[in-house]
């Protein structure tokens, strides 16, 4: 998959833009376009930055320095893009933290993002069209790795910066959401004392289930595009960790699958789609001749597993299939509970292991992509035993993800909110669960009353594709921001 997105024409200001990460940033911006404005502390790598990469036009400042960093960044017009990549670290241990590398490592990592965002986002609502900013942050702010200093407590206050920031910001259709690489081989690395850093970088490695020693810069910079473009416009609030010819098989298709369906096959790919019904899975087919489909019932555990195991090898499995049966929590039944998990989770762990096994035999990996929901995260009142079903599909993403990693195969949940498809049409709800809904609403920070299907599509081809390849073990929420809330 080559990326989609388009920044031609806009205007970006990289942090941190002459090394590492913020190069290879920097370096994509000016192939696809972009006016780009690379803000760094050492003049000679700025020098080196703008002979590689005429016309970006280059910031020599130190943003350990408040004042002098808020004089070199006003004068910038309005952006369309930030990106707060700029970080150090001071490797040691607890004890040897000290004021000043305290206050040094806080001033630069946090202290700057916060100036330097509130200076660009006070343009961007003056312009009133929006924009995106996107917080470089670290595994770190997950997972404290030891020698690191208060580095990782940098990272942590970076992600919740990025959710305060969403929440606030989100009104005036401004996006922000973190990054968060694991290991990657940049200078933050190679510098590093060896006695501090080589066992801990070997201990991260024995816990990352695609073994990748280091995260391959093209991921990190695929994705920091993806989240920073307008492919992403429901994406806000979110932290997402960074730890061709494709073949898809759908397990359902609802209004999202015929979505994602209509965009691969206008991209040449080979599709198959299971549904239930015959007459839908007709009418998909004579929409999109070359649609391979297979009629089944995934609440039948043995119809399903035969007609799955013929398929060839896959390159790339979409869990989709999904059922709602809303119902206050005292009246759900056994059929009710064992109907909802037969299709939901019980269909999606027999049809990976079937697709799985084969990828493995093949060798060469591939990508599973499990469709959940925010009610994975919290649920709505009236929902029945459905959001039990999106929360066990969520851990079952991680279970896969960390199994199956070591034959390269990815394992990611996307949790989109409200969408306007079947299963939330309000008639379907009893006791006015629809208020919920309407709820949910006055919690998006972009004011979106349903999250726009080219959101959805956007977003599972990005992490169903190769341009993620260290993605894996994620879930992500297309909700607006809701969930940062």
């Amino acid at each position: 998959m080559s990326a989609t997105w388009s920044f031609n024409g806009k205007r970006c200001l990289v942090t941190g833009a002459a090394r590492g990460i913020g190069k290879a940033i920097v370096a994509e911006l000016h192939t696809q376009g972009a006016i780009v404005y690379g803000l760094s502390k050492n003049p000679e790598n700025l020098k080196r930055l703008q002979e590689e990469f005429p016309g970006v036009i280059t910031i020599s400042v130190d943003l350990e320095d408040y004042e002098a960093t808020k004089k070199a960044v006003e004068p910038i017009e309005t952006l369309d893009v930030l990106i707060n990549n700029a970080g150090i670290a001071e490797l040691c241990d607890f004890f040897e933290i000290t004021a000043e590398s305290f206050d040094r490592v806080f001033n630069v990592n946090l202290k700057a993002a916060v100036l330097i965002s509130q200076i660009v986002a006070k343009k961007m609502i003056e312009r009133g069209t929006g924009g995106s900013i996107l917080n470089m942050s670290s595994l770190q702010g997950f997972r404290p790795l030891p020698s690191s200093g208060i580095y990782p407590c940098t990272k942590a206050g970076l992600d919740m910066l990025t959710k305060v920031m969403a929440v606030e910001l989100g009104p005036h259709k401004i996006r922000v959401n973190s990054l968060n690489p694991g290991v990657v081989d940049t200078d933050i690395i190679r510098l590093a004392n060896c006695d501090n850093v080589c066992k801990t970088i070997q201990n991260v490695l024995q816990r990352t289930p695609t073994n990748m020693p280091a995260m391959p810069m093209r991921d990190i910079v695929n994705t920091a595009l993806f989240l920073a473009s307008d492919q992403a416009s429901q994406l806000t609030g979110q932290r997402l960790a960074n730890v061709g010819n494709w073949e898809f098989q759908w397990k359902k298709v609802p209004r999202i699958g015929k979505a994602i369906v209509a965009e691969l096959h206008t991209q040449g790919a080979i599709v198959y789609g299971l549904s239930k019904n015959p007459e839908n899975l007709k009418r998909l087919q004579e929409e999109f001749p070359g649609v391979i489909t297979i009629p089944v019932d995934l609440e039948n555990y043995e119809a399903t597993k035969k007609a799955v195991e013929p398929i060839e090898t896959l390159d790339v499995l979409i869990n989709n299939a999904g059922v709602v049966e809303p119902c206050e929590f005292l009246e759900i039944t056994e059929d009710s509970f064992n109907r909802v998990f037969n299709i939901n989770l019980k269909a999606a762990v027999l049809i990976s292991q079937i697709v799985a096994k084969k990828m493995i035999e093949r060798g060469t990996g591939g990508s599973i992509l499990n469709i959940s929901s925010i009610a994975g995260y919290r649920p709505l009142p009236s929902s029945g035993i459905y959001p039990c079903t999106k929360a066990g599909l969520d851990m079952l993403t991680k279970v896969m993800a960390v199994e199956l990693g070591p034959h390269k195969i990815r394992v990611n949940s996307l949790n989109p909110s409200v969408v306007q498809t079947g299963i939330n049409n309000p008639a379907n709800y009893p006791g006015g669960v629809f208020k919920p809904l309407q709820n949910i609403l006055g919690r998006t920070p972009t004011n979106t009353s349903a999250m726009p299907m080219t959101d959805i599509v956007n977003t599972a081809l990005f992490l169903a594709s190769d341009q993620a390849s260290q993605l894996t073990g994620q879930r992500l929420a297309v909700d607006g921001g809701y969930l940062a809330h």
